[in-house]
C-alpha cells in the first residue's frame, strides 16, 4: 500500500513538473508586454480609400494599407534558372529580395492551376477538373483553365473561366481578400484568383503572344497606366515537359523573355508597381523549389543589402511557403523578412537550398528501401533462429553464441540508420556530384560507412560501461555485464534530434530521418517521423541509465527526466510546436515510470493522463496563440472557432481517414505482419511441446531489466499518435521500422549470453507461455 502512495505521489509530481517547465518555458517576461500594432508600416500608397481595407486574416484583425502590386506568375521556373539565366533578367533584379518557394498544398505535385488558386483560399486546394480528367500519358496534365471573353484582346474586360466549379471541387473559395477589387489579370491562370465560384471576373485579357517585345511592352504599359491604383496579375506561363530537360529548356527562355518584357513595361509605365515574382507549380513528374522575388518592403535589420528572405513560417533563410505569399500580398506584417545577404550571397543560399532538397528528394526512396529491407531481414533471421535453434551448442536444438550475435549485430546495424541519418547531414553530400543518381549512391554509402562506425563505437562503449556490473532480470537470474549498443545508439539518437530541434532543426531539413521540404509540410521542429524518434529513442535510452543505476528511486528519476526533455523539445512552441505530441509522450513515459514503479494500471490513470495532455496541449498553445505565433500550435488556437480551423480540423481528419483507406499497401502490411505473429506464436507453442525450452528462450529474451517497459512505452506512443497524427495508421509501418530491430537486437543479445536449462526451466516457462 505505502509503494502505490508513493507511486502516486510520484506521478502527481512528475505531472506538475511538467506544467511548470512548460508554464516557464512558454510565459517569457516578454510575453506580458503590450502587443505591437498589427499595422504594417508601408510608404502612403496613391489610391484612394479603395486601398484601405480591414482583413480578417489567419482569424486576426488586422488593418493593412499598402500599394499596388504587380504579381507575376508562372510555373516550372527554378531559382538556378534565373539565376543563371539571361544577364539583362539578372540586373532587372538587381534591387529584388529573393528566396526558394514550396508551393505545395494538397500534393507534393502541383498543377499551375493550383498554385495559382492557393493565392485566394487559406485551404488545401485541389484542382478536381484536371486532376480527375488525366489525358493520355506523355501530354500535360495540368492544362491552363479555358477563359471566354467578347471583348477586344488588348483591353481587359469582363470573362467567365469555363468549368470553373469543377475545376474548385472542395476548395473552400474564400473572399477575395488578396487583391484589390479593380485587380486586372492578364494571361490565362492569372484569372483564377479573381474569379467568383461561378469564374466570372471583371477585368480579364489574354497574354500579348505577337509582335515584337517593344509592341508587347506596349500592350502592357497601356494597362499598367490606365489605373494606377489597381493591382495586375501576370501568367507568363508553365513549363510543362516532366523530366524532359531538352523540351523545358526553351519553354524556360520562352517565360523569361515575358517577364523580362513585363518588367521592362512596368519599369516604363506612369507609375511603376511594386513587384512580387513566384513560380507556383511543377512540371509535374517530379516536385522541386520554385523561384520567388520581390521589391516590396519587408522588416529587416542593420544596413546594406538586404537581398535573402526568411520566413517564420519554415524558420529557415531563403525558404519560403506558399501561404508566406498569399500572406504577403494580403499586408499581414512580421511574416517575412530579409537578412544582411548581397545578391549573390542569396544566390548562393537559395541554390544550397535547392540542392539539397532535390538530391534528397532522388536518393530518399533507395535510401528507405535499404532500410526496410535490412529490418525485414532482421526480422526473419530473429525468428528463424528462435525457432529452429533456441538452445545451448551442443544440444538438438543448440546453435552457436556467435549465430545469436550475428543476429544481434544486424539489427544493431540497421537500428544505427537512424542516428547515421541525423548525422549525415553535417556532410554535405549533395554538393560532391551534379549528378542525382551519384548523389544517391554517395548518401547510400556514406550512411553505411556511419552505421558500421556508430555500431562498432557502441559495442566498445558499451563493454566499458557495464563491465563487472550485477543485474537481476526478470526471471530471478543474476547476470554480469549486460549489451547496452542499442541504448547507447537511442541515447546519441535522443540528443542528436533533441539539441538540432532546439537550436533550429537546421539539420533535419531534407534529411533522410527529418522532414524533406518537396514532400512534406514540415519545416521546423517535430514532424510525424521525428515524433516517433523522439519517443522510441528516449525510452530506450532510459535503458543506459537503468545500466548505470539499481535503485528504484533513482531509476523513476531518469524515466521522469528523459520524458520531461522528450515533452519540453516536442510541444515549446519555440522548438518542437508539435500540437499532437505531448499526448503519446505522456502516455509513453507514464506507462513507463508505471511499469518501473511496480504500480498497477488503474482508471485514475487514464483519467491523469487525459488531464495532463489536456493541460499540456492547452497551456502550449494559448501561450503560441497569445504570443502571435506562425506555428500551427498557435495557428490553430488563434483560430479557434473560425472557417479556416474548421478547414484544418477536417484537413486532419481526412488525411488520418485517407491513411486507411487510401494507401492500400499499409493494410497488406499489417496483415503480413499480423500473420507473422500469430504463425510465430502458433510454432513457438508447438514446438515448446516437444523441445521444452522454447518458451523458456522466449521468456529469457524479453527479461532484460526495463525492457518490457520499453516495449510498452513505445507501443503506447506509437498507437495514440495514430488518431492524433495526420499520417494515421502510417505511423505504426515507421515505427515498426525504426522500433523492431532495436528489440531485436536486444532480445538476440539476451540470448547470445545464455541459454535457459530444459531441465531447470522448461516446465514453469511451458505452462506460463501456454496460459
Amino acid at each position: 500500500m505505502a509503494v502505490k502512495k508513493r507511486g502516486l505521489t510520484a506521478i502527481k509530481t512528475t505531472f506538475f513538473a511538467v506544467l511548470c517547465l512548460l508554464f516557464s518555458a512558454v510565459f517569457p517576461l516578454s510575453s506580458f508586454a503590450a502587443p505591437a500594432s498589427a499595422r504594417i508600416s508601408l510608404p502612403p500608397a496613391q489610391a484612394d480609400t479603395q486601398n484601405a481595407a480591414a482583413e480578417k486574416t489567419d482569424g486576426r484583425e488586422l488593418t493593412f494599407r499598402r500599394e499596388p502590386v504587380l504579381f507575376i506568375g508562372m510555373g516550372g521556373i527554378h531559382p538556378n534558372d534565373i539565376f543563371t539565366g539571361d544577364p539583362e533578367l539578372h540586373a532587372l533584379l538587381s534591387g529584388y529580395s529573393f528566396a526558394a518557394l514550396t508551393p505545395r498544398t494538397f500534393s507534393p505535385l502541383t498543377c499551375p492551376t493550383e498554385g495559382w488558386m492557393s493565392l485566394r483560399t487559406f485551404a488545401d486546394v485541389q484542382d478536381k477538373y484536371n486532376r480527375g480528367n488525366f489525358l493520355v500519358f506523355g501530354k500535360d496534365d495540368c492544362p491552363s483553365v479555358k477563359i471566354s471573353s467578347s471583348s477586344p484582346a488588348s483591353v481587359p474586360s469582363r470573362a467567365q473561366i469555363k468549368n470553373f466549379p469543377a475545376h474548385i471541387g472542395g476548395t473552400k473559395w474564400t473572399e477575395n481578400k488578396t487583391f484589390l477589387p479593380s485587380a486586372a489579370a492578364i494571361g490565362d491562370n492569372a484569372a483564377i484568383p479573381l474569379a467568383d465560384t461561378g469564374g466570372h471576373l471583371r477585368y480579364w485579357m489574354p497574354y500579348p503572344k505577337t509582335g515584337s517585345s517593344s509592341a508587347r511592352q506596349e500592350v502592357l504599359r497601356a494597362v499598367f497606366n490606365d489605373r494606377p491604383q489597381r493591382d495586375v496579375l501576370v501568367d507568363v506561363g508553365s513549363v510543362r515537359s516532366g523530366n524532359r530537360y531538352l523540351e523545358a529548356l526553351p519553354q524556360s527562355g520562352e517565360i523569361q523573355k515575358r517577364l523580362k518584357n513585363v518588367l521592362k513595361a512596368n519599369l516604363s509605365s506612369a507609375h511603376p508597381r511594386k513587384t512580387v515574382i513566384a513560380s507556383l507549380a511543377d512540371r509535374w513528374e517530379r516536385p522541386h523549389l520554385h523561384f520567388f522575388a520581390t521589391d516590396m518592403p519587408l522588416p529587416s535589420s542593420g544596413s546594406g543589402k538586404h537581398a535573402l528572405i526568411t520566413a517564420k513560417t519554415t524558420r529557415s533563410a531563403g525558404l519560403i511557403t506558399i501561404s508566406d505569399v498569399r500572406a504577403l500580398l494580403m499586408g499581414t506584417p512580421g511574416r517575412l523578412s530579409t537578412l544582411p545577404a548581397t545578391v549573390e550571397e542569396a544566390e548562393e543560399t537559395i541554390f544550397e537550398l535547392e540542392m539539397h532538397s532535390y538530391m534528397g528528394r532522388n536518393a530518399t526512396g533507395m535510401w528507405y528501401q535499404i532500410f526496410n529491407a535490412g529490418g525485414v531481414a532482421g526480422i526473419f533471421f530473429f525468428i528463424g533462429l528462435l525457432l529452429l535453434r533456441p538452445g545451448k551448442p551442443g544440444t538438438r536444438w543448440g546453435t552457436k553464441d556467435r549465430t545469436w550475435k550475428a543476429c544481434a549485430l544486424l539489427n544493431t546495424y540497421i537500428f544505427a540508420f537512424v542516428p547515421s541519418a541525423l548525422l549525415l547531414n553535417f556532410i554535405p553530400w549533395w554538393r560532391i556530384t551534379e549528378s542525382s543518381t551519384q548523389a544517391r549512391a554517395v548518401s547510400i554509402a556514406a550512411t553505411l560507412v556511419l552505421a558500421g562506425v556508430l555500431t562498432a563505437c557502441a559495442r566498445k562503449i558499451s563493454f566499458l560501461l557495464t563491465a563487472g556490473k550485477k543485474e537481476t532480470d526478470s526471471c530471478g537470474k543474476v547476470w554480469y555485464g549486460g549489451e547496452q549498443s542499442v541504448p547507447l545508439l537511442a541515447l546519441l539518437t535522443f540528443l542528436l534530434l533533441s539539441l538540432d530541434v532546439i537550436f533550429g532543426s537546421a539539420h533535419q531539413k531534407n534529411g533522410f530521418m527529418g522532414s524533406p521540404v518537396l514532400t512534406s509540410r514540415r519545416y521546423y521542429g517535430i514532424s510525424n517521423r521525428t515524433y516517433l524518434i523522439l519517443v522510441i529513442a528516449g525510452a530506450l535510452a532510459v535503458l543506459v541509465f537503468f545500466a548505470l543505476w539499481r535503485r528504484k528511486k533513482i531509476r523513476l528519476l531518469c524515466v521522469s527526466a528523459v520524458g520531461l526533455t522528450a515533452l519540453a523539445v516536442d510541444a515549446v512552441p519555440q522548438w518542437g510546436a508539435d500540437f499532437g505530441g505531448p499526448p503519446g509522450i505522456i502516455a509513453a513515459f507514464g506507462l513507463f515510470f508505471l511499469f518501473t514503479a511496480k504500480i498497477k494500471l488503474r482508471f485514475r490513470h487514464f483519467l491523469i493522463w487525459l488531464a495532463a495532455s489536456a493541460a499540456t496541449m492547452g497551456i502550449v498553445g494559448f501561450a503560441d496563440a497569445k504570443g502571435n505565433s506562425e506555428s500551427h500550435i498557435g495557428k490553430f488556437w488563434s483560430t479557434l472557432g473560425t472557417a479556416e480551423n474548421m478547414q484544418l480540423i477536417s484537413g486532419k481528419l481526412r488525411d488520418v481517414l485517407r491513411s486507411l483507406v487510401g494507401r492500400p499497401d499499409l493494410p497488406v502490411i499489417m496483415l503480413i505482419a499480423l500473420i507473422l505473429a500469430g504463425g510465430t506464436y502458433a510454432a513457438l507453442r508447438k514446438l515448446n511441446r516437444k523441445s521444452g525450452i522454447h518458451a523458456a528462450a522466449f521468456s529469457r529474451s524479453v527479461s532484460a531489466p526495463g525492457f518490457v517497459c520499453v516495449a510498452a512505452a513505445v507501443a503506447a506512443g506509437i498507437l495514440i499518435a495514430v488518431p492524433i497524427n495526420d499520417s494515421g495508421m502510417i505511423m505504426v509501418k515507421e515505427g515498426g521500422y525504426i522500433a523492431i530491430p532495436a528489440l531485436l537486437a536486444m532480445m538476440a543479445e539476451r540470448l547470445s549470453a545464455i541459454r535457459p536449462s530444459p531441465a531447470q526451466e522448461s516446465a514453469s516457462s511451458q505452462q506460463s507461455f501456454e496460459d
